[in-house]
């Protein structure tokens, strides 16, 4: 709604400003280890449940290692994006609020 009484150029140019802005890349940046960490969640399960059949474990706690982690992963992965989201679209929006008031600032 910010944008709206910006002729289109101007709407592009800060809307390419702001999202290259260094706040939006570390917010991203950490997506990016957020969802690392989710996919690094599946092979640790999978080493745990080999060293438990290793160890002579009950079955049932290897198969719920083997369920645990997969839905872990999935959880944390779809958390990340979803954080992702929420964080970088209120960052988007101030920065863009902050860019229209300077762009106000000087046609005034």
């Amino acid at each position: 709604p910010e944008l709206t009484p910006l002729p289109q150029a101007r709407r592009q140019e800060i809307l390419a400003r702001c999202a290259d802005d260094p706040t939006m890349r570390s917010i991203a940046r950490r997506h990016v280890m957020l969802m690392r960490a989710g996919w690094a969640i599946l092979p640790v399960g999978l080493i745990a449940s080999l060293v438990l059949w290793r160890a002579g474990a009950d079955p049932r706690v290897m198969i719920g290692v083997l369920v645990a982690a997969p839905c872990t992963a999935i959880a944390w992965i779809a958390g990340s994006v979803l954080r992702y989201h929420c964080r970088s679209s209120a960052q988007l929006r101030s920065l863009v609020r902050a860019a229209v008031a300077r762009h106000d600032e000087t046609t005034s």
